[in-house]
């Protein structure tokens, strides 16, 4: 075999390999479990201490709801796996963004963090 042969073959091979990798490569990752459709669950992005005088400390969270409708009201309790940690003081929901947005106060001697995965019973419609 030639010199100019073998290298035009190793590069076929070299190419051919590389074509597969990226072939085999997930575009969008593993695929993820699907949520649970009875809760609508978010992550702790935001926490303060009081907005206002008497304010009392809060935590803030928001995550794609999709088409579906909210189904929550201020007092529903907030959750992180299954301890209440919370309970929900304030909603926004963007329609057009398909978000929603939610405050809540924490319950005594819980600690919430900044990327804690906490979430709310979606109720049922009356």
């Amino acid at each position: 075999m030639t010199g100019r042969r073998r290298s035009a073959i190793l590069a076929g091979v070299m190419l051919a390999a590389f074509t597969a990798g990226v072939c085999s490569t997930p575009a969008q990752g593993p695929a993820q479990a699907q949520p649970n459709p009875g809760r609508f669950e978010f992550l702790v992005v935001e926490s303060f201490d009081a907005r206002y005088l008497g304010d009392t400390p809060g935590h803030l969270g928001r995550a794609s709801l999709g088409r579906k409708s909210p189904r929550m009201a201020l007092g529903d309790p907030v959750y992180r796996q299954s301890t209440r940690v919370g309970k929900v003081s304030h909603l926004n929901w963007n329609e057009a963004n398909e978000s929603l947005e939610v405050e809540f106060d924490p319950d005594k001697d819980q600690r919430v963090a900044i990327g804690d995965a906490v979430w709310v019973e979606l109720g049922k419609a009356p």
